[in-house]
């Protein structure tokens, strides 16, 4: 399974930012969401929460589904929106799956999927739980998200056992 290490994820996203804004907020978003290509080319201004911190997407079988994403990814769509003066009904990133893919590929070296795969093992190793990676990334059965599992050390769960027999 191809994935970017933090380091690469960083010095991408730092390129990305020095030489296209656009782009940048591209990559953040699929950094940020682990949404997949044909999820985040669709993906309308109307679609984001920004205040509660989720954006609703149509997945695989015409799923629907909300991610929750951190504060700075939506302050990033945010300024991103904003800049271009997106109204509601506005696609985010008009792009073709193929230019997301070579936006990708340009900035990390690596594919979109690549860029999936990372979210979810990050994700997975801050939290430790499953059935939300699960839920974040539309996965229909558990056994497909599993896969990130030989990815995490389980540093949270093995931190919640310090002092177990504690008072």
């Amino acid at each position: 399974m191809k994935y970017l290490s933090a380091r690469e994820l960083k010095d991408a996203l730092s390129k990305a930012l020095d030489k296209n804004f656009k782009h940048y907020a591209l990559l953040e978003t699929l950094a940020g969401s682990g949404m997949r290509v044909s999820e985040l080319v669709w993906l309308t201004v109307q679609n984001i929460d920004f205040e509660n911190r989720k954006i609703t997407v149509t997945g695989k079988g015409l799923k629907i589904r909300d991610i929750y994403v951190s504060q700075s990814l939506i302050n990033v769509l945010k300024l991103y929106i904003e800049s271009k003066k997106l109204k509601s009904i506005d696609r985010v990133f008009p792009y073709r799956r193929q230019s997301v893919y070579n936006i990708c590929r340009d900035y990390s070296g690596k594919g979109c999927h690549a860029w999936r795969h990372s979210y979810a093992i990050f994700v997975l190793r801050k939290t430790g739980n499953v059935e939300f990676l699960r839920q974040q990334l539309g996965h229909a059965n558990l056994k497909t998200t599993g896969v990130y599992l030989r990815h995490s050390d389980f540093t949270p769960e093995k931190n919640l056992l310090e002092g177990i027999y504690d008072d």
